[in-house]
């Protein structure tokens, strides 16, 4: 039996090489799929990692992992590509729409050139009639303006206008904390906008010097916005992410106020944030900061003495801890304001040099916040006393309720000066 199997083996030396290959070829696969399964891996990671940094990452995510593509009737699926290329605002998106579908593929880029306001995604259209049409569409609408019929809303205490939809509606509460909220019809299951000022925040009296405090505030997540051009101040955009969805926000950095606006999305659909980003988009467009007239029924306070003025509220000197002192110090006027160790504020072209100091009395703790200019090389120095709890005075702590009223005066003591002492040193000036 074994001579007639070494018979049979010798006389078929083909087969034990047809064998052989066909095991190097299940090697070969096996090993090329394990590479290129890395590959495939890697590169879904890399992918992963891009939208995760842009806005409604698990949507996109779940779409780029075939979700389009698993769609077995063509139209639908086809649907589904012109449906993502507009919501991401990528013309790539147009191309994995089959060549054999031109005119699908002709719609999907003519609908993104709408979206993106860009005639030269008409050129990526192969279909003449589509690519014709898409091209009248800009040509009719070259110079129109959409937003020529919208309302216009000015608010001369906080210094700001804005236009929002003529079929949309706004209100607005003018008292602290300050709030305005615009939507669309009766607003029964409806998308709106809210724009409120930044809690705690306390107005530096200059833009630069609120950006700086916004940044400390953010921190790291400031790094994440873009910067978008605002008039007569600085805007900064993200998509905020939250468990009910994404919303549309905006900080809105003006010389006194610092406003957040968010675009409140109430029906999270697939093309919710892409259609909420296009009119958002449009209505920061339309915002601006202008002249605040909070200050327009101040007083105007005069010192012959030290010769300096500046303007304040007519019930201001009626609070005693508060009314400001005023005093000239000798100092090293050549190397003062340079070299000052907290902050420096410009107030009309004049360098302050802001520095805080700390006293404590029964039940009251005091801050004073003197401003330091240079003047005649001497220092001039406008000192407010500001009356805060001390809570020393909880001090030591023996049960659970002394430590909550404890915490919470660390707490309201965290609260900055009040705003009204920046918008008194934002008008004062000497005049002498």
């Amino acid at each position: 039996m074994n001579d007639q199997i070494n018979q049979t083996n010798s006389t078929n030396p083909n087969k034990n090489f047809l064998i052989i290959a066909i095991i190097i070829g299940i090697i070969a696969v096996g090993a090329g799929g394990f590479i290129l399964g890395k590959y495939y891996n890697d590169i879904s990671k890399e992918t992963a990692k891009v939208y995760e940094s842009g806005p409604d990452a698990s949507k996109i995510a779940e779409k780029e992992t075939g979700k389009c593509a698993s769609i077995q009737n063509i139209s639908e699926k086809n649907q589904c590509w012109t449906d993502l290329a507009k919501e991401e605002k990528d013309e790539n998106y147009c191309k994995k729409i089959s060549a054999d579908f031109p005119e699908a593929r002709g719609d999907c880029y003519t609908e993104l050139a709408i979206i993106k306001d860009d005639s030269l995604v008409c050129e990526k259209i192969i279909s003449g009639s589509l690519h014709k049409s898409c091209l009248e569409y800009f040509e009719e609408n070259d110079g129109k303006d959409e937003m020529a019929d919208w309302k216009i809303y000015e608010n001369e205490k906080y210094g700001y206008e804005i236009k929002y939809p003529s079929n949309w509606n706004l209100a607005e509460i003018n008292k602290d904390p300050f709030n305005m909220t615009i939507w669309e019809g009766d607003g029964l299951n409806k998308d709106n906008i809210q724009m409120v000022e930044v809690y705690g925040f306390v107005s530096r009296g200059f833009i630069e010097g609120n950006l700086d405090y916004l940044k400390k505030r953010l921190k790291t997540e400031f790094n994440k916005m873009k910067e978008i051009s605002i008039t007569n101040g600085r805007g900064f955009y993200w998509i905020n992410e939250t468990k009910g969805g994404s919303s549309p926000s905006i900080y809105l950095v003006g010389k006194n106020h610092l406003f957040l606006m968010t675009y409140n999305i109430f029906e999270d659909t697939e093309n919710a944030l892409a259609q909420s980003e296009l009119i958002f988009n449009q209505i920061i467009s339309t915002f601006k900061f202008t002249e605040s007239n909070e200050i327009s029924d101040w007083k105007t306070y005069k010192n012959k003495e030290y010769g300096f003025e500046m303007k304040y509220p007519e019930d201001f000197f009626t609070e005693q801890v508060l009314q400001p002192k005023t005093e000239v110090i000798q100092c090293d006027y050549a190397n003062f304001v340079n070299n000052c160790p907290t902050e420096i504020i410009t107030v009309n072209d004049i360098p302050f040099c802001l520095q805080e100091t700390g006293s404590a009395a029964a039940g009251t703790a005091y801050t004073t916040y003197n401003y330091t200019a240079i003047r005649n090389k001497e220092c001039f120095v406008v000192s407010f006393a500001v009356p805060y709890p001390n809570c020393s005075n909880y001090l030591p702590i023996n049960n659970q309720e002394i430590q909550k009223a404890y915490d919470k005066c660390i707490l309201d003591n965290e609260i900055t000066k009040p705003k009204i002492i920046d918008q008194i040193v934002s008008t004062f000036k000497f005049t002498e």
